[in-house]
């Protein structure tokens, strides 16, 4: 449901009355944070030495 080109993402908006691009404003600073909360912890267990196994 993150990507904007999904065609359930846009049936759902649509039905929902939502634009896409007050869909966009609302997830994109979500999706910055996880990004970065994402590549903060990958760059620890990375420098920890843990190989998931």
């Amino acid at each position: 449901m993150l990507f904007p080109t999904s065609a359930s993402l846009l049936g759902a908006l649509a039905i929902a009355g939502v634009p896409l691009k007050n869909w966009v404003k609302f997830v994109f600073p979500f999706l910055i944070i996880l990004s970065v909360l994402t590549s903060v912890f990958l760059y620890y267990l990375t420098a920890a030495g843990w190989t998931g196994m």
